[in-house]
């Protein structure tokens, strides 16, 4: 059976179809949904999102956001989604050292912000082509 799963970041919907399960990155791990889960409410983390439906899959690193799934319904609001063939692995390797090397700041918030920035490179670099 399937359910319905639309996905929209701050620029565009980029997904609304029926799909038979949906995996999404939560902050601490993945979170797997099929029909007739109970209902949740997701803060996404940095990682793969997968859903599938119709004999494909369709892929995008998401970073941040939320994601809910209430009457056999997923609503997939993504900070970010990214195709996974469209990252730059040399690029994103510079910007984790380059973090690295900045070290992590005084402040409680600014530790914070380095940490996620931190965490959302070396998820990059985990991501493979699809």
């Amino acid at each position: 059976m399937a359910f319905r799963c639309t996905v929209v970041t701050p620029e565009e919907q980029i997904f609304d179809e029926q799909v038979s399960q949906a995996i999404v990155p939560a902050v601490d791990g993945q979170i797997g949904f099929l029909t007739g889960h109970a209902p949740a409410l997701v803060r996404l983390g940095a990682g793969m999102m997968r859903l599938e439906g119709s004999g494909r899959a369709f892929t995008k690193f998401v970073d941040g956001g939320v994601a809910q799934f209430k009457d056999n319904v997923l609503t997939v609001l993504a900070d970010r989604a990214i195709d996974p063939n469209s990252i730059d692995k040399a690029a994103v390797q510079k910007q984790l050292d380059d973090a690295l090397a900045a070290g992590v700041g005084k402040n409680e918030a600014h530790i914070a912000l380095r940490k996620r920035e931190i965490d959302r490179y070396r998820a990059l670099l985990r991501v493979e082509a699809v």
